[in-house]
């Protein structure tokens, strides 16, 4: 049996080696490009009754490791582990979902030999324990990749805790200013805005030591000054360290003994270790040393990680808290701060919904759209058609690469009919060299690859800049592309989404793909007749999705921190 992530070149030349091969893909493929029946997707020998076993496996582990690690990492009354769940969950959903597949398929095809291609090492490791696994020149290849990945995530972690590094930093970037304001900052893409400057008017931003390496080059790149919270007491956090580090392995060997997994493999489908433990650790402990200085927290999400951290810390010791959204929710992962900063109504209206105590919501705009209004329309083109894909990194164990395959095959069946028009397929940052690899692949077998163009990291603003039509499906971007004034359509129906773009029909929604082309067709007409004529329902759209609709965003934002930060 071959496993891979697709059908790519090695696996064909493989397959002509050795034919009759039964094969199992992890992303989609347009089947009815091959003749051998023998190829099967992930999703296609998966039901609903699978999906529900898969969750539920999935929850009773995480609740297990949960209890384990409650009585092995709580701190001052800090679970540790509770701000790493939400991400191993998401990790544990996926890693599982293809090794209950990979278990399924073998059994119904009377398979235990596997030879393996996919990108997916981690399931490899989890593999070798119940399968025979071909050892490939490919295999080891990547497998020494990510040796060196873990070099490198070894070296930032020195970084972060280097006493030497920490003196240049603050000799080169500390704000030297006497300012008894502080606003300790994790605060996402919002340090691409005028915020920034407006906060740096009253506030002093600290950032956490261990957080150097995330904002050190966007701060130095945009002269910001701020300062370093630091550990003072090295001895005490080393006595500290030694004991989390011995309960972690404890707990972790506890877990893994009720999983019935190797405690090193439990680390790699979890996506956990002593790293992780050792940088919530020192957060915890710098918070503590600092609390004069720790006056407000703003993060960019509140629900993982050091951010979630830091939010619950301030929640304890009665200290205000924004969290400013990072784009168009889809799902209501908020409300451990103080105050949230949303977009619009939209937002305000959909988190209720999902339970989000109101009075924790504050309609604001986003700080980081407000460039959006300083782009003049002489510096705006009609070139291409873009693809926004959405990431679907986040989602549970039901949803998969499909979603990859159904965005693209729309667009490129789409483009087969205008003879005429170029794309652009653009991925979204966080995801993976593969999944952009998959979707070459797939414009290679349309046969019109002369016309469409696939990136990852091109700046989206640029994109949007020269874009004729922005198709997406529930990507914020659709926001983006109604306040650069361009067409929007949102990809059919079939692809269900929490984001209601069409609330106002500001945009095309169609409900299958012969309406699809059909708007497409319509906009391409008359691009500017079209904007011109549907003028006040894509305004009403956007201010439904974005309160602010001239810029000034950020002095919101900036006044909620003024209002919410506490009297001496």
């Amino acid at each position: 049996m071959i496993i891979c992530d697709y059908i790519d070149r090695r696996v064909k030349s493989y397959i002509k080696k050795k034919s009759g091969r039964v094969i199992l893909t992890f992303f989609k493929e347009p089947f009815d490009q091959y003749d051998d029946s023998n190829v099967f997707f992930i999703d296609d020998i998966l039901n609903e009754s699978d999906y529900k076993k898969i969750d539920e496996f999935v929850g009773r582990t995480i609740k297990i490791a949960e209890e384990v690690f409650s009585k092995y990492l709580k701190v001052n009354g800090y679970n540790l582990f509770d701000y790493l769940k939400v991400q191993a969950k998401r990790d544990f959903s996926k890693i599982y979902k293809y090794k209950y597949a990979v278990d399924k398929f073998s059994k119904e095809q009377m398979k235990n030999n596997i030879v393996f291609f996919s990108s997916e090492f981690d399931l490899l490791e989890w593999l070798k324990q119940d399968y025979i696994i071909a050892k490939l020149p490919y295999n080891a290849f990547h497998q020494s990749k990510a040796r060196f990945v873990r070099i490198k995530l070894k070296i930032k972690a020195w970084v972060r805790n280097s006493h030497l590094v920490h003196y240049i930093v603050g000799q080169l970037f500390d704000d030297h200013r006497n300012m008894s304001n502080y606003i300790l900052w994790l605060g996402g893409r919002s340090l691409h805005s005028k915020l920034m400057d407006e906060l740096q008017k009253e506030f002093k931003l600290l950032l956490f030591q261990n957080q150097l390496i995330v904002y050190t080059h966007s701060f130095a790149k945009k002269r910001i000054k701020y300062s370093l919270l630091k550990l003072k007491d090295g001895r005490k956090s080393r006595e500290e360290w030694n004991s989390i580090e011995q309960q972690y392995a404890k707990g972790l060997n506890r877990t893994a003994s009720l999983m019935r997994l190797k405690p090193e493999l439990l680390e790699i489908v979890l996506k956990i270790s002593q790293n992780n433990m050792k940088e919530l650790l020192t957060t915890l402990l710098i918070l503590q040393e600092n609390d004069h200085n720790s006056r407000l927290l703003f993060v960019s999400q509140s629900i993982k990680g050091v951010a979630a951290l830091a939010a619950d810390y301030f929640s304890r010791n009665s200290l205000p808290s924004i969290e400013m959204l990072h784009g168009v929710p889809g799902v209501a992962e908020v409300g451990k701060t103080t105050k949230v900063a949303v977009f619009g109504q939209r937002d305000k209206s959909f988190l209720k919904s999902q339970g989000v105590d109101e009075s924790k919501l504050v309609i604001t705009g986003c700080p980081y759209y407000d460039k959006f209004f300083d782009i003049e329309e002489q510096n705006k083109s009609f070139d291409f058609l873009l693809l926004i894909l959405d990431w679907i990194g986040f989602e549970q164990s039901a949803s998969s690469q499909r979603v990859i395959f159904t965005e693209v095959m729309h667009m490129l069946k789409l483009l087969q009919h205008l003879k005429y028009e170029q794309l652009v397929v653009k991925l979204h940052p966080s995801q993976r060299e593969k999944e952009l690899e998959y979707v070459q692949h797939l414009v290679d077998i349309a046969g019109i690859h002369t016309r469409v163009k696939v990136m990852k990291n091109a700046d989206t603003i640029d994109l949007l800049k020269k874009a004729k039509i922005v198709f997406t499906h529930a990507s914020s971007v659709g926001l983006e592309a109604l306040l650069m004034k361009k067409p929007l359509i949102v990809l059919p129906r079939l692809l269900k989404s929490t984001v209601n773009y069409g609330e106002y029909n500001g945009c095309f929604v169609p409900e299958n793909r012969k309406e699809l082309l059909y708007s497409t067709e319509e906009i391409l007409r008359d691009v500017h007749g079209y904007l011109s004529n549907n003028k006040e329902n894509i305004e009403r759209t956007i201010k439904y999705f974005s309160r602010d609709v001239t810029g000034q965003s950020y002095k919101r934002v900036a006044n909620l921190c003024r209002e919410m930060y506490p009297a001496h």
